[in-house]
Formats: structure tokens, C-alpha cells, sequence
């Protein structure tokens, strides 16, 4: 039988909850347990199935947003074992982090593997860090079940499904449309080394500007994050808090 697509995008999945049960306040995504109820449900309902998750499944920027401020270059960003950090937050295996991270999306995903299924990840330009190789080891290691049926697979840039009579479907995250979050390349060269000798993820003014002015703000003013476009977060900021702002735009 032909297998089964279902495509989702941009989950952002980041720090995870507090102690106390409420949400970090840069974490974006808080339906963990509905997004394995959703994976529960189409499992069984054809065989085998395909899930694309298109751009965006890692929220890195929002992880211990203290690694973006660290940089020493603006065009630069975290570093491989910096990234690695994040990463094991973000999967809850990190010790000593104040944050739960999601480990009830990654069972639900090792579980929808256990069952034959596949999973394809596009990288975006939230979670560019999966191009290293060892931040994709502990994703695929967390994710993956030994022996499973179907493929767990990293995607740098777009997906292409079908090449029968009914037609293809191309799959991108987009941001490399956009002049903010574009990488280039189509991110074949996600790297650039520092003035140190360091080899870290080139950083687009996307990045940047979330790195050093948004994370703050959002932490003070959780409600800017259903604020949009970005554009308008900025002309409120200004009017609002013109000093702050102001002062962040200047650093970018």
C-alpha cells in the first residue's frame, strides 16, 4: 500500500515548563499531550504513514537564549556543543536545567515509529542547529526505535513527494524567500568560523534580532508573541518602550 503524508510545520517545541507547571515564558508550544493524541490517531488509521514536520520543530532561539546574546560575532550564532545544550533541554536530558523540556512529544514520536511508521524533519531557520551532526545524533537517538520499520530522515532544505501520474508535492520551510531568515545557499553551507577558530551556525538578522531584542521583550510582555506581523512588535515597542527598543534596534 502506498503510504499515507501528513505534513505539520513549525511547532517550535522549546524549554518546556517550570516547575510549578506553567510554561517557560519563551516557550511557544504547550499542546504537548494533544500532539500525541494526534499521533496516536492517524497511526492506525492507514499503513504505513509518513510524517513531514516542514520547518521550525526545535525552537533553538528561545532555549537558553543567554548562548544567542554569548556570540562574538552577530553573523554568527551558537556553537556545535552550545547547540547540543539546547538541544538536550529541549529533549528534557538535560540535568540541572530549571525546564522540563518535551519528552511526552518525543515518546508520543518513538511510539509512532515503534508502529511502522516514518518521519521526515525539514530543517528551518528556528532549528538550523539539526545540521550538526551530533545535535541530529541526539534527535535521531531520542526519536528513533532500533530496528523500526520506517525511516527517521533530516531534510537541509526541501522535500519532494511523488512521481506517478497523479503528480509531485515540493515541501520547504520558505525562509530562504525571506530576505530576514534567509541562510543562503539553500543551506548547504550553514557554517562559518569565528574570529577564535570556532565553528559556528551562521546567524540571518532573523536570528539576530531574536537572539538580542525579541527573547527580552517576550519575557517581560509574554502577549507580543501573538503579535503580528514582526514589524508591528517593533512599532509597538517604540511607542510603548521607545528607549529599550530603540536601543536594541541599534545593536542589530
Amino acid at each position: 500500500m502506498d503510504r499515507v503524508v501528513y505534513v505539520v510545520s513549525d511547532l517550535h517545541l522549546g524549554p518546556g515548563y517550570l516547575p510549578n507547571g506553567d510554561p517557560d515564558p519563551l516557550e511557544d508550544f504547550t499542546a504537548d499531550e494533544a500532539f500525541a493524541r494526534f499521533l496516536r490517531s492517524i497511526g492506525p488509521l492507514h499503513a504505513p504513514v509518513e510524517l513531514v514536520i516542514a520547518g521550525d520543530f526545535l525552537e533553538y532561539c528561545q532555549t537558553l537564549p543567554e548562548i544567542g546574546l554569548a556570540s562574538p560575532e552577530d553573523d554568527l550564532g551558537s556553537s556545535e556543543e552550545e547547540s547540543l545544550r539546547r538541544t538536550r533541554t529541549i529533549l528534557g536530558q538535560e540535568p540541572g536545567q530549571a525546564t522540563s523540556g518535551h519528552p511526552a512529544v518525543f515518546k508520543a514520536l518513538r511510539a509512532f515509529m515503534v508502529e511502522g511508521n516514518a518521519i521526515t524533519i525539514i530543517a528551518g531557520n528556528h532549528d538550523v542547529d539539526l545540521l550538526w551532526d551530533s545535535v541530529w545524533a541526539a534527535v535521531f537517538d531520542t526519536i528513533y526505535p532500533p530496528g523500526a520499520a520506517g525511516d527517521l530522515k533530516l531534510v537541509p532544505y526541501a522535500y519532494t513527494l511523488g512521481a506517478g501520474e497523479r503528480g509531485r508535492v515540493y515541501i520547504e520551510h520558505g525562509h530562504e524567500h525571506d530576505k530576514a531568515n534567509a541562510f543562503g545557499y539553500q543551506m548547504t553551507q550553514p557554517f562559518g568560523m569565528d574570529r577564535d577558530g570556532v565553528l559556528r551556525l551562521r546567524r540571518c538578522w532573523g536570528t539576530l534580532f531574536v537572539d538580542k531584542v525579541y527573547n527580552q521583550l517576550e519575557e517581560e510582555r509574554w502577549f507580543i508573541d501573538n503579535v503580528k506581523p514582526l514589524p508591528r512588535v517593533v512599532q509597538l515597542g517604540l511607542r510603548n518602550d521607545f528607549r529599550f527598543t530603540a536601543t536594541a534596534l541599534g545593536l542589530v
